[in-house]
């Protein structure tokens, strides 16, 4: 079926959502130590950041939180046993981080083309305004005035919704990859054809209680409050994120 019928997407969003929220329990069995130290690395380089010690707190929290990431992603699709409570550095983290940027690669080159495209509507539609000089960029915005604020907002509207479109249309790359022991990004282009809607409302649907609980806790201030968020974003939200492709990955693949 299409993911345009209503019935298959609210199917597949309550069986996403689902399995990411059963996937906390076992992930915090299996993972508890790097969790707990990646949140504590987190919400420690939140505290220090602008500090001399930020660069050091950021080595940190990527050391751990890679930890954290590979114990989960190995007991979601079952890639082998984690360290002791998910402490281990292997090939699975390093096809994380291979992973990562390829995405981010792919992603980049995506936005600079989207810039490019931006570039020129702005062209455009600000040579019909007033005070354009075309040597002087600085004067672009000012010439963009009536319809042709509406046609920028439009061509970047659907840029942007490109942007996330073309990211969901990637996301099984970690779940696929920590599976097969193969680093693959666009290969999975293919298995979320009529299938990014759903992902895409159980991905916001996932993160409204983690980043709502940071929201409320960063009414506070202090030390405390740092590293309050930083056990909510590690140990709530990357549990669900994993649970969440996980299933996805099964169900697709």
């Amino acid at each position: 079926m299409s993911e345009q019928s209503p019935a298959t997407v609210v199917n597949l969003v309550f069986g996403a959502v689902g399995a990411a929220c059963r996937n906390l329990l076992p992930t915090w069995r299996g993972a508890w130590a790097s969790l707990a130290l990646a949140g504590v690395a987190t919400g420690l380089w939140w505290a220090a950041r602008g500090a001399p010690l930020a660069g050091l707190w950021a080595a940190i929290m990527f050391l751990t939180g890679l930890m954290a990431k590979g114990a989960a992603w190995r007991l979601a699709v079952q890639a082998g046993k984690p360290g002791p409570g998910g402490l281990q550095l292997g090939r699975v983290e390093l096809n994380l981080i291979l992973v990562g940027l390829l995405t981010v690669a792919f992603l980049i080159i995506l936005g600079l083309l989207f810039l490019v495209v931006l570039l020129c509507t702005a062209y455009a539609v600000a040579s019909a305004g007033p005070g354009f000089v075309a040597s002087d960029v600085m004067t672009w915005a000012g010439a963009i005035i009536g319809r042709g604020r509406f046609v920028f907002g439009l061509v970047f509207a659907a840029g942007a919704a490109g942007m996330i479109w073309a990211a969901a249309r990637i996301c099984l790359a970690t779940p696929i990859t920590v599976a097969s022991g193969k680093v693959q990004v666009l290969a999975t282009w293919p298995l979320t054809r009529d299938r990014t809607v759903p992902i895409l409302i159980s991905g916001l649907i996932t993160s409204v209680a983690p980043f709502g609980a940071i929201a409320l806790i960063s009414m506070g201030s202090g030390i405390l409050i740092d590293l309050a968020r930083g056990m909510v974003l590690v140990g709530l939200w990357l549990p669900l994120a994993v649970g969440l492709m996980a299933y996805w990955r099964q169900r697709l693949s």
